[in-house]
């Protein structure tokens, strides 16, 4: 698809170019210095004249359409793409986010199972399985 446009660009803009007249510098016999596309017999140098615009000039209505949904289509797979990659990134680090997480609440879930091994007061041991609840349920969430 790609290539289809660019070679539908190329055949309108390439005639253009093979077209182009040469230009011609001169300084006639009143001093006066003149432009044209055939020299005086003697006295002419070639002048390389460069487009005013990067888009040709003198196109029919169609291919300025043409143009136009081309240069539309460019811009909005442009952007397609550095959305794509921009969505890519974002799931990226939401995933190293989660794995992050999931390897700081499977720790969290073997410190507090440590310490309640380790025997407390029912107090305290009531805090750590209220610890311990929140880091499950945090291990669920993150290491799916």
């Amino acid at each position: 698809m790609r290539f289809l446009r660019v070679a539908m660009v190329l055949a309108i803009v390439l005639p253009a170019r093979l077209v182009a007249a040469e230009v011609y510098r001169w300084v006639d016999e009143t001093g006066a210095v003149q432009f044209g596309d055939r020299p005086p017999a003697i006295g002419a140098e070639r002048v390389e004249v460069s487009p005013a615009s990067k888009k040709p000039q003198g196109l029919r209505p169609q291919e300025k359409a043409m143009l136009e949904r081309v240069d539309r289509r460019e811009r909005f797979d442009k952007r397609e793409a550095r959305l794509d990659r921009q969505q890519l990134a974002s799931e990226r680090r939401a995933k190293e986010r989660r794995v992050r997480s999931c390897e700081r609440s499977r720790r969290d879930v073997e410190v507090i199972q440590a310490q309640l091994r380790d025997g407390y007061t029912a107090e305290r041991g009531a805090r750590l399985e209220q610890k311990m609840d929140f880091a499950r349920e945090d291990v669920r969430r993150y290491c799916r």
